[in-house]
């Protein structure tokens, strides 16, 4: 009888204890389901706001507060300190920081990413892309050929052809109608749309830059406006003195002879024609957002096809004719990277900012944190 008794009380204490496990281990279960909800909760928080924040550019229209999500948007310095506090729509300059609570059944979770402003593609055509490429079939002739690989730090869009003889290069580049603003359809319209900005007007073709030991500059302009063509050789100004910001349209072709690296001239190119850069070195640098309504190509200093160098900016045309580059092999071709700065810089956005419906703008992810995690 005493034994009966004592194996009662255990199994008794024993199944209780069961019982008490399975509800812990319920409650347990429930609470990390809660809390995974609520990560879910401001995951979604944040890429609302990055939707947001590229269609709309507003602050506020990004900012949520509901029963599963509280999401905050700030502009932020390099230090992380929130500038431009009292303005709303994000300027494309400064890095914006979207920090987002996830609640669910008392579960909370907090992200804090930051993004910072970029261009969807770095090359962009209305209608054809041509590229002067290898084969790269690996034979020793492909050991002079490599030079000519195409290389496009960003997406590249097109309209209707791209044509290349090393097409797996490029073959992540997406089909679209990128086509350029209204006012290229004729050359009545390309005037009335940008003459009215200009500082200055010329009523013939210019020259800016260094020609023999004669510097010709575009002083303090910002936006200058050229009835013709327009050639720029080594820098706008004298590069030595300072950088300069301007903006150059003209009613017909640039040309840009020979760029230079670091602190140089950061230019809006806006021709109706055709914008030509015509490189020196391998170090050659232009620093341009580049709208061409007839073509941009890229050329050697004395002629020969393709030249190299760096675009850092945007290239929008009608037609782009290019060597590209290959970063592995790091000779030879040209190499565009998409630079927002240069887009924004000052002088340029005031021409392109009522343009802003096509230049590609979006937001990159820079860094991500969890402040708030499942233990916090």
């Amino acid at each position: 009888m005493v034994a009966v008794l004592i194996f009662s009380a255990i199994f008794i204490i024993s199944g209780l204890a069961f019982f008490s496990l399975s509800s812990y281990e319920s409650g347990l279960f429930e609470r990390r389901k809660e809390a995974a909800q609520a990560f879910c909760n401001a995951e979604s928080g944040v890429e609302r706001a990055r939707w947001v924040l590229v269609n709309t550019l507003s602050k506020s229209k990004a900012q949520a507060d509901s029963a599963g999500m509280e999401v905050e948007v700030v502009e932020i310095d390099e230090n992380g300190e929130v500038v431009r506090e009292g303005q709303d729509l994000i300027d494309f300059y400064h890095d914006v920081r979207v920090s987002s609570r996830g609640l669910e059944r008392g579960q909370e979770r907090e992200l804090q990413v930051v993004f910072t402003p970029a261009l969807e593609y770095a090359a962009g055509s209305a209608h054809n892309v041509k590229f002067h490429g290898g084969s790269n079939d690996g034979s020793w002739a492909d050991f002079f050929d490599r030079f000519n690989d195409v290389y496009i730090d960003g997406k590249l869009q097109y309209g209707n052809q791209l044509i290349g003889e090393d097409q797996y290069k490029y073959d992540v580049a997406l089909q679209a109608d990128v086509s350029l603003p209204d006012c290229f359809n004729s050359k009545s319209d390309f005037k009335d749309h940008f003459q009215s900005m200009a500082d200055t007007v010329y009523d013939e073709d210019k020259f800016f830059g260094k020609d023999g030991g004669t510097w010709h500059t575009v002083g303090d302009d910002k936006i200058v406006f050229v009835k013709g063509d327009v050639e720029i050789r080594e820098n706008v100004d004298r590069w030595w003195e300072k950088a300069v910001d301007v903006t150059v349209i003209a009613t017909g072709d640039i040309t840009v002879n020979s760029g230079h690296s670091g602190e140089d001239d950061r230019l809006v190119l806006i021709a109706y024609k055709d914008v030509t850069m015509k490189s020196n070195q391998a170090s050659d640098v232009l620093n341009s957002v580049i709208l061409a309504g007839k073509r941009f190509q890229t050329q050697g200093y004395w002629g020969w096809a393709g030249g190299r160098g760096t675009i850092n900016g945007l290239v929008m045309a009608e037609n782009i004719d290019m060597k590209g580059y290959d970063p592995l092999e790091q000779s030879g071709g040209w190499n565009i990277i998409q630079n927002i700065e240069i887009l924004l810089m000052n002088g340029g956005i005031e021409v392109l900012e009522s343009e802003t419906g096509v230049l590609p703008m979006d937001l990159d992810r820079k860094d991500w944190a969890e402040v708030v995690g499942e233990e916090g």
